[in-house]
């Protein structure tokens, strides 16, 4: 008595077909964050990183150290900061604004 090939049966091509649809779904909801949305995302963050950076420049050159401080010191403290977390640290490697963790 010969068996029947599971391969010819009308279940295994159902599952074959599903499995097949599943899978293209899959990878096409898969490589969105990589493909489409990481050149925006990239971008974003290097330009905020760039404002960021500018910005704290500026308190530094309007008024030197001191000013800098304060700076750092009133944004940690109304936690205004979402993405950064900011810190002044001397030549000892002490923290003498912010609160880097």
């Amino acid at each position: 008595m010969k068996l029947p090939s599971i391969a010819g049966t009308i279940s295994f091509k159902l599952s074959a077909l599903y499995l097949l649809l599943f899978l293209c779904s899959f990878l096409s909801h898969w490589h969105r964050p990589f493909i489409v949305d990481e050149p925006y995302t990239g971008t974003t963050t290097k330009n905020s990183i760039e404002t960021e950076a500018v910005r704290l420049k500026t308190e530094y050159d309007s008024g030197g150290l001191a000013e800098l401080k304060d700076e750092i010191d009133e944004v940690d403290e109304r936690k205004l900061h979402t993405l950064f977390e900011y810190g002044v640290i001397d030549q000892n490697s002490r923290l003498i604004a912010g609160s880097l963790k």
